[in-house]
């Protein structure tokens, strides 16, 4: 998104520099040569950035800023000249000195919480954006970017506040819509995973986890769900009438869809989101059924508290329904966009159908060559099926659009630990945990390579940090008993293996070993 340019804000401030009155001759002379010369650097630099010769208008405004370092707006135009050349940390120096002489620019403030967010400083970002929105409450892109960086905190409720407000303001904001479903994603999720602990076994529970299955293809398994759930209501004929639907599709067979509550009325129990995924909307009537479920899932959190398990259903049930219509809209509204591309894409990835999903992601480079996680994204997938050398030139990709990628740098790591190239390996590992200090598995692969090479304090110092990380995990107090042991420090050991001991009994047994590296 180009920035807004702030040029305007400022040119009236060019012509104070009027001689004051009763100076000398040779003064008010050399103000005047001082206040032409301004202008015509000025008008220099707006010929220029007009004409997209961003590098020429720059040296117009350095030259104005070193004649009046005392000019907000000048140093601010500066910075957004820096911006749009992608020169963000000479950018960030220029937008800091126009705040230093005017806090009230929302401009420099936008655009400083966008460079953070873009290095992964999601603190900086929050409180740069947030104070531009107050100046500004209208401005579509701190709102936009507002939402993108509580995704990236993963505070979804949040981010969906501030993309709904994007959107309702520009209808046709993929970028909005987009992150818009993958937040209610996440937030059917959570959801979800909130009815599974506090409700395990209950109806709602499997007719959820049903709808999660089925709307992913997995017949079988949404049908199992189903079956769980007829068994807590035997004479339920709706929900048996779906486990027989379900079951002709799991062999094979491709029956009509499943009639479903008509538009405007409550979705039916055996239904929940996937009446939308048989039969559904388009035009105008996706904003209407987007309507509808907000509307449902704000009632919803009303009655939490008193009605938990039914409200954390349709919570659950609504959020995901949410999440299927945005994605929806971005299709129907755009279906060449980047973002109708990268939905397909990730829909063929969740499905299992790999060299289809990367077609789909190569169509996303060939519209937006620079955007962000997709190359990571083909990367992923082929270092999942075991195929690096596919995998290695992604991942370095991503690395030159994001070089804080922590789990770019982890796979890219894993791949040369693999090859045998063990200091390219403790490289990567190491940027790894620079820009994801809380990622365990790249910490207990720096332990292994330091082991390896008898640096036994670092060694020691990354299990802790595993069990400080995951206190409930068994791997790093395992790792640890077999270090002390072969140390010599028989209590350090035994007071290892016990917790490894208690955390292994309290997982249910699951394998110590979780870093994939040999």
């Amino acid at each position: 998104m180009h920035p807004a340019s702030v040029t305007a804000m400022w040119c009236a401030a060019l012509f104070v520099l009027a001689p004051h009155q009763g100076a000398a001759q040779g003064e008010a002379a050399q103000d005047e040569a001082a206040q032409n010369e301004l202008v015509r650097l000025y008008s220099e630099a707006r010929a220029a950035e007009a004409a997209g010769r961003y590098p020429a208008a720059a040296q117009r405004y350095e030259r104005i800023v070193a004649m009046r370092p005392d000019m907000a707006e000048a140093h601010a135009n500066l910075g957004n000249l820096y911006y749009v050349q992608g020169h963000q940390d000479r950018a960030e120096v220029s937008f800091r000195k126009a705040l230093r002489l005017k806090p009230g620019l929302a401009a420099p403030r936008l655009l400083l919480g966008v460079i953070h967010f873009n290095r992964g400083e999601l603190d900086q970002a929050a409180s740069q954006l947030a104070a531009s929105l107050k100046l500004e409450p209208a401005n579509a892109m701190a709102q936009l970017y507002l939402g993108y960086t509580h995704y990236a905190r993963k505070n979804y409720s949040e981010a969906v506040r501030f993309l709904e407000k994007t959107a309702e303001q520009d209808g046709g904001n993929a970028d909005a819509w987009y992150h818009l479903s993958m937040a209610y994603g996440q937030l059917s999720r959570q959801y979800l995973e909130r009815l599974q602990t506090e409700f395990a076994g209950a109806f709602e529970t499997h007719l959820v986890r049903a709808h999660f299955q089925e709307s992913a293809g997995n017949w079988v398994d949404a049908r199992n769900e189903l079956s769980l759930a007829l068994a807590q209501q035997p004479e339920n004929h709706a929900v048996r009438g779906r486990i027989e639907w379900l079951g002709r599709r799991a062999a094979g067979e491709t029956p009509q869809p499943p009639s479903v509550a008509p538009a405007g009325e409550p979705a039916r129990e055996e239904d929940g989101a996937t009446r939308y995924l048989y039969h559904p909307p388009s035009g105008a009537a996706i904003q209407s059924a987007v309507a509808a479920e907000r509307s449902e899932v704000v009632e919803a959190g009303k009655n939490l508290p008193s009605s938990g398990r039914q409200a954390l259903y349709r919570l659950a049930e609504g959020y995901q329904a949410l999440s299927f219509l945005s994605s929806l809209w971005v299709l129907q509204t755009g279906p060449g966009s980047y973002r109708a591309h990268q939905l397909r894409a990730q829909s063929l990835e969740a499905a299992g159908r790999l060299d289809e999903a990367v077609a789909e992601y190569r169509e996303v480079l060939a519209r937006k060559p620079d955007l962000r996680t997709i190359h990571f994204a083909i990367g992923n997938l082929y270092w999942r099926k075991g195929r690096p050398e596919e995998a290695l030139p992604e991942l370095e990709a991503e690395l030159k659009l994001n070089p804080r990628d922590a789990q770019a740098h982890y796979e890219i790591a894993d791949i040369h630990f693999s090859n045998g190239q063990t200091a390219a390996a403790e490289k990567h590992f190491e940027e790894a945990i620079r820009y994801a200090p809380a990622m365990p598995e790249a910490h207990l692969a720096l332990e292994r390579i330091a082991s390896a090479a008898g640096k036994v304090d670092k060694a020691l110092l990354h299990l802790k940090k595993v069990a400080a990380i995951s206190p409930r995990d068994p791997t790093p107090h395992y790792r640890l008993w077999i270090l002390y042991r072969r140390l010599g420090k028989p209590a350090e050991a035994q007071a290892a293996r016990q917790a490894f001991e208690e955390r292994r009994k309290s997982s249910g047994g699951a394998s110590a070993e979780r870093s994939p590296i040999p």
